[in-house]
């Protein structure tokens, strides 16, 4: 069980034939137990015996190990995507659970870090609702126009990484 997962949707729908959305999704289910909030019951759903002092509903979190794998697979669809790594976005959104995941990101995939609109030094994690904040905060700041290339990286406990490239 990870933390937000029903806390937002963001709904992107297609307005016209010729959309340039494209969205992209794997999962690293392996790397569950990376990040959660273990029900009473966690040991009956594990594939294999816990090394790991799970407390029933108490967080637990191997943050920097997380980060680091997450970064990695963010980078290697990314990099292995033409669709994604031809495109040149303007403007960028991401799951804000720490601006050091998003430096990184950034910095690996030769992405300026003044394309990202980051809420997480003003609104902490905010987990699954942070893009939809960000795009309201550039909306808001003026950062974000009609006619923008926009990227949406998000990768989450589990590990789940989502991309999409789309024209706003």
């Amino acid at each position: 069980m990870t933390i937000g997962e029903a806390a937002t949707a963001t709904i992107v729908t297609d307005e016209r034939p010729d959309d340039d959305f494209y969205f992209t999704f794997k999962n690293f289910g392996e790397h569950f137990d990376l990040c959660m909030i273990p029900l009473n019951n966690v040991a009956d759903f594990l594939p294999f015996p816990s090394e790991r002092n799970l407390v029933p509903m108490k967080f637990f979190a191997l943050s920097g190990k997380l980060i680091a794998i997450t970064v990695d697979k963010i980078v290697q669809i990314f990099e292995a995507d033409p669709k994604l790594r031809n495109e040149r976005h303007v403007i960028c959104f991401g799951h804000a659970a720490s601006e050091r995941a998003i430096k990184m990101i950034g910095e690996r995939l030769g992405l300026p870090l003044d394309m990202y609109v980051q809420t997480h030094s003003r609104f902490g994690n905010t987990v699954s609702a942070s893009v939809p904040l960000g795009i309201s905060v550039a909306l808001s700041d003026g950062r974000l126009r009609r006619g923008d290339k926009t990227l949406i990286i998000v990768g989450s406990a589990g590990i789940a990484v989502g991309i999409a490239s789309f024209t706003y």
